[in-house]
């Protein structure tokens, strides 16, 4: 490794995974034991395994668990990054990245007599294909799809994990909740004091409280209405369950109105 190659990997393959939208964690407490990636990683940080059995037992794992049609033929590889500061501490991490997709090159090339250009096929640090990193003692992992619309697996079968919901998602979901509510509520008056109500709750307030919407739709809804379509969301949209929700009333406070008031 010279410093050249070390500045595209941890440009590319490091800093271009590490993203707030890009949490995930295990579907489960229960799963931890069971999921092969982390008990894998969890065995090369412990010691119990080479750094070349943990690459084979991975590309095992991926290449057994996963039989998706759309499954493309690419590279696989593992990179270990060392002395990473998470929460004032230095740990490890696992990298795993699946490349799928070469991009094409132009280079010029001269033999001292005459200049020609010619083409060249390589991967695209910049643009990860799949990837995932997994930290020394971390629940939570940073993963990418970039073809996830049409190959679920990396994400579903390989990594077996949901994504933790970041402050614009938690306000999306937030939003699309109300939405339904007041679309359940079939009195139009009721419909329009709703809306008010959700509107005076964000005046003045950088933040709320996912609990003090459900208390006003309790008004207008039955009590689990809330919860009931919270859950069916973040399910529908492969999230992790979160209770407690603090949301930014700048992000939605303007997409709210234009559904509220009419």
């Amino acid at each position: 490794m010279n410093d050249s190659i070390s500045n595209v990997i941890l440009g590319g393959y490091l800093r271009g995974i590490i993203n707030n939208k890009n949490r995930y964690t295990i579907k489960s407490e229960n799963d931890l034991r069971i999921n092969d990636v982390f008990y894998h990683t969890s065995q090369f940080f412990k010691k119990k395994i080479s750094f070349v059995e943990l690459s084979q037992k991975l590309a095992t794992h991926l290449y057994t668990c996963c039989h998706h049609p759309n499954i493309g033929a690419g590279d696989l590889f593992i990179i270990l990054f060392d002395c990473l500061k998470c929460n004032n501490e230095y740990k490890s991490a696992i990298g795993i990245y699946k490349s799928e997709i070469k991009q094409k090159y132009l280079a010029a090339v001269s033999d001292g007599s005459k200049n020609q250009l010619e083409i060249y096929s390589g991967i695209n640090p910049d643009l990860i294909d799949k990837g995932a990193l997994v930290v020394d003692g971390s629940e939570v992992i940073y993963a990418i799809d970039r073809l996830s619309s049409r190959t679920k697996y990396w994400i579903e079968d390989f990594l077996k994990a949901k994504q933790v919901p970041n402050e614009n998602v938690k306000a999306v979901l937030t939003a699309n909740v109300i939405e339904k509510i007041r679309n359940d509520i079939c009195d139009p008056i009721k419909k329009q004091d709703f809306g008010r109500d959700i509107l005076k709750l964000c005046k003045n307030r950088d933040f709320l409280i996912n609990q003090e919407i459900e208390e006003i739709s309790e008004k207008y809804v039955s009590p689990n209405s809330w919860s009931e379509e919270l859950g069916k969301l973040m399910n529908q949209k492969g999230l992790v369950g979160i209770k407690n929700i603090n949301i930014s009333t700048k992000i939605y406070r303007k997409n709210l109105r234009k559904f509220l008031i009419r």
